[in-house]
């Protein structure tokens, strides 16, 4: 089988702000910005709002069969709770 390229990217980004958490997803597709998400947690949330973003991700590449995506993920400590099968957060079960 032939490896494709991808036609979107979805990338994932936390960052802390003044006001709290901030968790954000968007889509590109040929270098144009095609979907984009984000909400705001509060301090202490960095995990949730990293788990939410990657979760985001997912759920629009599911929505996409048959098409290759490419999910880019900035922090490796959300991919590792989310293929732990024992974790205890449930937006990590979730993924």
């Amino acid at each position: 089988m032939e490896a494709t390229s991808p036609r979107e990217c979805a990338s994932t980004r936390m960052g802390q702000r003044r006001s709290g958490e901030g968790s954000t997803f968007c889509v590109k597709g040929n270098q144009i910005i095609t979907q984009r998400w984000s909400t705001k947690m509060q301090n202490y949330n960095t995990v949730q709002a990293e788990l939410l973003s990657f979760q985001k991700a997912i759920d629009h590449a599911t929505n996409l069969p048959q098409q290759p995506i490419a999910i880019l993920v900035d922090n490796q400590a959300s991919v590792l709770a989310a293929d732990n099968l024992k974790s205890r957060n449930p937006i990590a079960r979730t993924i």
